[in-house]
């Protein structure tokens, strides 16, 4: 899968979730390592999609958007 896939795919999971998803439901979803959803994540941010992170210590644990259905 092309990187670029790869996010697309990621911010639609992230979307449909509004109450959040974890790292794990992440990885499942995207069938991608934990670097590279982190770095996906990263990339989106840059590309002014509006994601929330929950970060415990230097870990990710939560994405969420930061805008609910009615914003769209």
């Amino acid at each position: 899968m092309q990187e670029n896939e790869s996010n697309q795919k990621l911010l639609m999971l992230i979307c449909s979730n509004f109450t959040g998803l974890t790292m794990n439901e992440a990885m499942i979803g995207t069938g991608l390592d934990y670097q590279s959803v982190k770095d996906a994540v990263e990339g989106l941010c840059a590309a002014g999609h509006p994601i929330g992170l929950v970060k415990v210590g230097r870990s990710i644990c939560r994405l969420y958007p930061l805008e609910g259905p009615e914003s769209s």
